[in-house]
Protein backbone atom coordinates (compact mmCIF):
# COMPACT_ATOMS: atom_id res chain seq x y z
CA UNK A 1 0.00 0.00 0.00
CA UNK A 2 1.16 3.59 -0.50
CA UNK A 3 0.89 5.16 2.86
CA UNK A 4 3.55 2.89 4.37
CA UNK A 5 5.78 5.40 4.16
CA UNK A 6 3.68 8.36 5.63
CA UNK A 7 2.16 6.72 8.85
CA UNK A 8 3.85 7.61 12.48
CA UNK A 9 2.95 4.82 14.23
CA UNK A 10 6.75 3.09 14.09
CA UNK A 11 9.92 2.48 11.53
CA UNK A 12 8.23 0.22 9.46
CA UNK A 13 4.47 0.56 9.60
CA UNK A 14 2.85 -2.14 7.86
CA UNK A 15 -1.04 -2.16 7.40
CA UNK A 16 -3.58 -5.11 7.65
CA UNK A 17 -7.59 -4.97 7.77
CA UNK A 18 -8.81 -5.83 10.88
CA UNK A 19 -12.65 -5.37 9.33
CA UNK A 20 -14.26 -3.61 6.23
CA UNK A 21 -16.88 -1.02 7.62
CA UNK A 22 -18.06 0.00 4.23
CA UNK A 23 -17.09 0.13 0.99
CA UNK A 24 -18.35 1.10 -2.78
CA UNK A 25 -16.87 1.86 -6.17
CA UNK A 26 -15.09 4.83 -5.30
CA UNK A 27 -15.31 4.97 -1.78
CA UNK A 28 -14.42 2.63 1.72
CA UNK A 29 -13.61 2.77 5.50
CA UNK A 30 -12.04 -0.06 7.04
CA UNK A 31 -10.07 -0.72 10.74
CA UNK A 32 -6.53 -1.90 10.42
CA UNK A 33 -3.63 -2.56 12.59
CA UNK A 34 0.35 -2.22 11.96
CA UNK A 35 1.63 -5.70 11.63
CA UNK A 36 4.30 -3.85 12.79
CA UNK A 37 3.69 -2.32 16.30
CA UNK A 38 -0.23 -3.18 16.39
CA UNK A 39 -0.90 0.15 16.30
CA UNK A 40 -5.07 0.50 15.35
CA UNK A 41 -5.98 2.68 11.69
CA UNK A 42 -9.16 3.73 10.78
CA UNK A 43 -8.82 4.25 7.09
CA UNK A 44 -10.79 5.93 4.48
CA UNK A 45 -10.23 5.95 1.16
CA UNK A 46 -11.81 8.21 -1.48
CA UNK A 47 -11.47 8.32 -5.51
CA UNK A 48 -12.68 11.62 -7.12
CA UNK A 49 -14.51 10.96 -10.77
CA UNK A 50 -13.03 13.79 -13.42
CA UNK A 51 -16.14 14.54 -16.07
CA UNK A 52 -13.58 16.52 -18.17
CA UNK A 53 -11.66 13.22 -19.12
CA UNK A 54 -8.18 13.53 -16.69
CA UNK A 55 -7.55 11.17 -14.92
CA UNK A 56 -9.01 10.33 -11.63
CA UNK A 57 -7.47 10.86 -8.09
CA UNK A 58 -7.45 8.77 -4.99
CA UNK A 59 -7.41 10.73 -1.43
CA UNK A 60 -6.81 8.28 1.36
CA UNK A 61 -7.20 9.09 5.30
CA UNK A 62 -5.46 7.74 8.07
CA UNK A 63 -6.18 8.43 11.78
CA UNK A 64 -4.53 6.17 14.64
CA UNK A 65 -7.05 4.92 16.79
CA UNK A 66 -7.77 3.87 20.26
CA UNK A 67 -7.78 0.19 21.34
CA UNK A 68 -10.92 0.91 23.08
CA UNK A 69 -12.15 2.84 19.77
CA UNK A 70 -11.04 -0.11 17.74
CA UNK A 71 -13.13 -2.54 19.68
CA UNK A 72 -15.91 -0.53 19.45
CA UNK A 73 -16.00 0.01 15.58
CA UNK A 74 -14.95 -3.62 14.99
CA UNK A 75 -17.83 -4.73 16.91
CA UNK A 76 -20.47 -2.52 15.19
CA UNK A 77 -23.22 -4.51 13.32
CA UNK A 78 -23.71 -1.61 10.84
CA UNK A 79 -21.37 1.99 10.28
CA UNK A 80 -20.37 3.15 13.68
CA UNK A 81 -21.38 7.21 14.67
CA UNK A 82 -17.76 8.43 13.51
CA UNK A 83 -17.86 11.82 14.19
CA UNK A 84 -15.43 11.12 16.89
CA UNK A 85 -13.02 11.57 13.65
CA UNK A 86 -14.40 14.94 12.58
CA UNK A 87 -12.47 17.72 10.61
CA UNK A 88 -11.52 19.79 13.89
CA UNK A 89 -11.54 17.10 16.64
CA UNK A 90 -7.90 14.59 15.95
CA UNK A 91 -5.00 14.68 13.68
CA UNK A 92 -5.33 12.94 10.49
CA UNK A 93 -3.08 11.47 7.57
CA UNK A 94 -3.82 12.89 4.25
CA UNK A 95 -2.67 11.52 1.08
CA UNK A 96 -3.43 12.83 -2.38
CA UNK A 97 -1.94 14.02 -5.51
CA UNK A 98 -0.60 16.77 -3.56
CA UNK A 99 1.84 14.35 -1.52
CA UNK A 100 1.05 13.34 2.47
CA UNK A 101 0.44 15.63 5.08
CA UNK A 102 -0.69 16.40 8.57
CA UNK A 103 -4.62 17.52 8.58
CA UNK A 104 -7.32 17.93 11.32
CA UNK A 105 -9.69 15.72 11.45
CA UNK A 106 -11.19 13.79 8.58
CA UNK A 107 -14.78 14.22 6.42
CA UNK A 108 -17.71 12.70 8.07
CA UNK A 109 -18.03 10.41 4.82
CA UNK A 110 -15.17 9.46 2.18
CA UNK A 111 -16.85 12.30 -0.26
CA UNK A 112 -17.04 14.92 2.33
Amino acid sequence: MRMSEHLNCCAEPALEVMKLLYAKSHDSEDVSRCTSCGARWFHRWHERMKSDGGADSMIDWYTRITDEECRILVSAKQRPDLSFLGLTKRAAICIDEDGAREVSGQPGYPWG
